[in-house]
């Protein structure tokens, strides 16, 4: 572990790829902070949390991840799965500022009191996903809209994910949305490479994270 301040980057799949891709983004938008993101990873569990079960499982491996990374240097943690899984228990744990991915992107989302829609590839978490926007919002929710591939699809080919993704992204915004969460960790590539040419506001989670972070950390 790194002697500067960190934020800790917690995935709750086993996917280490996704964990690396989540904390690089991270990074980006922690330069000129201060800080720098540490990524830790579920230890047991789905490669990609799809279904509500599993996202109530991955609750105990984000305790765990984190009782084995944070140290003193751990200024904040980022749960970085849209369902945000073990965001309150941690708070039990730690007197430090802790943020999951979706909540943070319904704050930023929210932020400026236009509607704001969510696409994502987990049909099943969909009322998950629900209660976590009316647990957060500011602003009105069009609603979720689903990928017409599945999660492991998706995950599986970075072209179909951008395609689907923007599919569902033109949905929303035909519903009235002004900007647009991709609620998925495993997103973030996708997420990152739509919001480059993107016409609506794309809203990623994990920078939104980072950011509320930064913020939270300097007050």
């Amino acid at each position: 572990m790194p002697a500067t301040k960190h934020i800790l980057v917690i995935n709750p799949n086993t996917n280490t790829g996704t964990t690396d891709t989540m904390t690089k983004l991270a990074n980006q938008q922690l330069t000129g902070s201060g800080l720098t993101a540490v990524g830790a990873t579920a230890a047991e569990g789905p490669s990609v949390i799809v279904d509500p079960a599993a996202l109530a499982a991955s609750v105990p491996q984000v305790v765990d991840a984190a009782k084995k990374s944070v140290d003193e240097q751990t200024v904040g943690i980022m749960v970085a799965a849209i369902g945000d899984p073990g965001v309150d228990e941690l708070r039990q744990v730690y007197d430090i500022p802790i943020i999951g991915i979706g909540g943070a992107a319904v704050l930023a989302a929210g932020a400026d009191g236009e509607p704001f829609g969510m696409v994502t590839t987990t049909k099943e978490l969909g009322p998950s996903l629900e209660a976590l926007v009316r647990a957060n919002q500011t602003a009105p929710f069009t609603g979720l809209r689903f990928t017409s591939a599945t999660a492991e699809e998706v995950a599986a080919d970075p072209k179909l994910a951008i395609t689907t993704l923007s599919a569902a992204i033109d949905e929303c915004t035909a519903n009235g949305a002004k900007s647009v969460i991709i609620g998925g960790g495993p997103l973030s590539a996708a997420a990152d490479e739509i919001a480059k040419t993107s016409t609506v506001t794309i809203v990623q989670p994990v920078p939104s994270a980072a950011a509320y972070l930064v913020k939270a950390v300097g007050s």
